[in-house]
């Protein structure tokens, strides 16, 4: 998925390369992790490690790390980590012997990582197996999946700075690695793309094109009108920085926790950003919250408190700008609240909210519990809107509706 250079924000590398290697960066108190999505064209590593290193101070990240299918494994294993004929060295050490210098074998810099092979489940044998190819949704499904991973493994290690390149691989695998990297990026990390001028990105090129060395190397390129010779001098390499919005942020400020699958990312970041009305209710007989139909059986004491944020929103009042302010509220409520339903056990551990009335202690678990179950049932992209972590207590009256039931309250 390489292009030719295009009107984007980009920082320009020119292929001449000076006499001598770039100077390797000082030792940095955090590790660089270029990560990419690739098919069949593995260039997209070279290419980009490449104009990483030439950047003004130069990038050279620690570790390399593909995510692809098997084919494109296979097609990283044959063109970067095995000797092209008549040469004694792969691509790869050609790339680091150019970038780091005589010792480049001593420095443990641009290490090529074993490529992260995305995997799909075969029920019928029961094991996770590699995919050859993305077409189909499960196995856009599965790419999400195993993206997502790596960039949750790399950005979750404070002192790693994640560099990630979507040139390579299917557009799909592209679209995924931003939004992945949107939903999980930190300040500090990168998405990139780089950029190659014609014909060096053309697959027929002989011999194939994976950065400009030092000492120019003649290409071939049949073309109609007969072959054309190019020299490597004349590449270019462009590496765009593609602008993401850190979400993670959004998470760390209204959960506790971020959700663990693609599906559920994506679904609570735009919960957050464009929440939707929700449907709330409870049912006494049974102790159940409603939410948008969905019934959740709660404990005796959470459902009270549930019953009392619905109650205190729907009488059109805003959320409770504290806790200590919330506690009153509730015990306010409980007092009228309680003796319409003495079918519902309010004793706890020797203590009867009857007779003893809630402490703010009982509201922080109360609330805790009401978040786990809505984890439970699915709805944790709710969290943020119905039970924040931080903030006033209650329900925004902006994004709730109340149906007209006709059960006891």
């Amino acid at each position: 998925m390489r292009k030719t250079t295009t009107k984007t924000a980009r920082r320009q590398t020119a292929a001449t390369t000076p006499a001598t290697p770039p100077a390797p960066a000082p030792a940095a108190a955090h590790a660089t992790v270029l990560l990419a999505v690739t098919g069949m064209s593995p260039a997209v590593l070279t290419e980009t490690a490449w104009a990483l290193a030439h950047e003004t101070p130069p990038i050279l990240p620690t570790h390399v790390i593909a995510i692809t299918t098997r084919n494109g494994a296979q097609a990283i294993k044959r063109e970067l980590q095995t000797p092209p004929p008549g040469s004694a060295e792969t691509v790869w050490q050609a790339l680091r012997r150019e970038i780091l210098g005589p010792h480049a074998a001593a420095q443990n810099l641009l290490i090529l990582e074993p490529p992260r092979t995305i995997t799909i489940p075969n029920p019928a044998t029961g094991q996770g197996e590699p995919m050859d190819d993305i077409r189909t949704p499960d196995e856009n499904a599965a790419a999400a999946e195993a993206i997502l991973d790596e960039v949750r493994r790399i950005t979750a290690n404070n002192d790693t700075r994640l560099i990630a390149s979507l040139a390579g691989g299917r557009k799909t695998m592209g679209a995924l690695l931003a939004a992945a990297v949107a939903l999980l990026g930190r300040k500090g990390d990168r998405l990139t793309h780089i950029l190659v001028n014609e014909p060096f990105d053309h697959p027929a090129l002989q011999p194939r094109f994976y950065f400009p060395p030092a000492t120019p190397v003649q290409h071939r390129l049949a073309t109609p009108d007969g072959e054309q010779h190019i020299s490597s001098a004349q590449a270019t390499l462009q590496l765009a920085d593609v602008p993401f919005v850190p979400l993670r942020y959004l998470f760390r400020d209204h959960l506790d926790h971020y959700p663990g699958t693609f599906k559920a990312l994506v679904n609570t970041a735009t919960a957050i950003i464009t929440p939707q009305n929700i449907t709330l209710d409870y049912d006494p007989r049974n102790n159940t919250a409603i939410i948008d139909s969905t019934p959740i059986k709660l404990h005796p004491r959470d459902f009270a408190f549930w019953a009392f944020l619905v109650e205190h929103a729907r009488a059109g009042h805003p959320p409770i700008d504290s806790h200590k302010q919330a506690v009153d509220h509730f015990k306010q409520f409980l007092a009228q609240w309680a003796p319409k339903h003495p079918h519902i056990n309010l004793e706890h551990g020797g203590q009867d909210w009857r007779t003893t009335p809630p402490e703010h202690e009982d509201l922080r678990k109360r609330l805790h519990n009401l978040r786990e179950s809505l984890t439970q049932a699915r709805l944790g992209h709710l969290k943020p809107i119905l039970l924040p972590t931080r903030g006033p207590v209650g329900f925004p009256l902006d994004h709730v509706t109340f149906p007209n039931t006709q059960n006891p309250k």
